[in-house]
């Protein structure tokens, strides 16, 4: 079976997936991928900030990835991680993780859970007497419903789809049509998927021309290997569309627009934008 994951999330070598055949990540590897351009943010927007601290779920053998991703990140800048909680999924009382924030005094405190438990932790934290740059991984309508105005103090690095400015004409078309069908705004959801289902397209079409069977995997696998690039509804400007391009090695992304964001009155807008590894870095 030939699989693009990648609408929700794709995590730390996917799960021990990465680079295993008619597997492809299509989004940029969370929570890390962004955190190269995010920290070229940090030193730009926020030179003074030296001390980092860690709140995230507990996700087993893959919170050690993201520590290590993460100490050596904070070295490249010449910060340090100054402490941690772990927490579980769903958690609902972050009393313990305040308490243990407001013990370290970071400057910054990196979030990485998903779903509405940012907004939970967001809810207590805004007044918990802390006051780091809380910056997540992740933002959903959900969570900011939760967490109400005390969403206007977070931050959040990932490859988000910002419905509210589309970057170029395919996504302005994207969004209108999805809007006009369905009667609400997509989110990054809805776009990730879209664009995985013209991938899909482009492969099946390539496959069909060279006389093979896109219902089998060794086909399509064949036909990525060949292509590696294509058209993205992230980035671009105008009438020339992004691109999101793989490696034949990891099979993971190569090239995803993605970047720093706040969001007011529920209303996200871009604080920088990048490419993988901090490339193409650009304060807006």
């Amino acid at each position: 079976i030939f699989t693009l994951d990648g609408g929700g999330g794709t995590g730390p070598a996917a799960g021990g997936e990465q680079g295993r055949p008619y597997f492809w990540g299509t989004r940029a590897i969370s929570p890390e991928g962004p955190w190269p351009g995010l920290f070229m943010y940090i030193a730009k927007a926020l030179p003074s900030a030296k001390k980092v601290f860690l709140a995230s779920w507990i996700e087993g053998s893959l919170t050690n990835v993201e520590i290590s991703t993460l100490q050596q990140i904070l070295g490249q800048h010449g910060m340090s991680l100054v402490g941690q909680d772990l927490f579980a999924i769903g958690t609902s009382n972050f009393a313990n993780t305040m308490e243990k924030i407001r013990s370290a005094s970071p400057d910054i405190v990196m979030l990485v859970a998903f779903g509405e438990d940012p907004g939970v932790f967001m809810k207590q934290y805004v007044t918990s007497g802390n006051s780091a740059q809380v910056i997540g991984a992740e933002y959903t309508a959900d969570a900011a419903k939760v967490a109400g105005s005390a969403y206007d103090k977070y931050y959040f690095a990932f490859d988000y789809f910002n419905a509210g400015q589309p970057d170029n004409d395919w996504a302005k078309y994207f969004v209108s049509s999805f809007q006009a069908k369905y009667g609400y705004t997509p989110d990054f959801y809805s776009a990730n998927y879209y664009e995985d289902t013209f991938i899909l397209w482009e492969l099946t079409k390539q496959v069909l021309k060279a006389g093979g069977n896109p219902n089998k995997g060794p086909d399509m696998e064949k036909a990525m290997e060949r292509s590696l690039s294509f058209p993205s509804v992230y980035g671009g400007s105008g009438a020339t569309p992004g691109t999101i391009t793989f490696s034949p090695q990891t099979h993971s992304v190569t090239s995803r627009s993605m970047g720093v964001f706040k969001a007011t009155g529920g209303v996200p807008t871009a604080l920088a934008l990048f490419n993988i590894d901090g490339a193409d870095f650009k304060m807006m």
